[in-house]
């Protein structure tokens, strides 16, 4: 078997994901992140299946993991924001939110929070 590229087992993993295989999905985020540190999707997954399961923190540092990758993204800013209001971190969860926006102004989920 040729070995995929971090696109293709990314898409393999949303698929599983998404069929709610999230234990098999995050083992291929886990492999994509081994072959492609900054993959910052990877990160932002691996986040998503801790927030599904209410670990906000492990959650946290996450979404933080993916926001060193890629700093402008704005879905990980929100639900960044998500985990901190969780944890009573209401001021943490408005700048969170607040940089969402400012990374995606039409991002009005997030603006509609603060």
């Amino acid at each position: 078997m040729s070995r995929m590229n971090a696109e293709q087992i990314y898409d393999r993993a949303l698929t599983l994901q998404k069929q709610g295989d999230w234990e098999t999905a995050e083992k291929e985020y886990l492999q994509i992140i081994a072959q492609q540190p900054n993959y910052a999707p990877a990160y932002f997954q691996l986040g998503n299946a801790k927030l599904v399961k209410q670990e906000w923190q492990s959650a946290i540092d996450l979404y933080r993991q993916a926001l060193n990758c890629e700093q402008r993204y704005s879905q990980a800013w929100y639900n960044l924001g998500v985990c901190l209001e969780n944890l009573g971190d209401i001021e943490g969860a408005i700048a969170t939110y607040q940089q969402a926006v400012t990374y995606n102004p039409n991002y009005a989920i997030a603006d509609n929070r603060n």
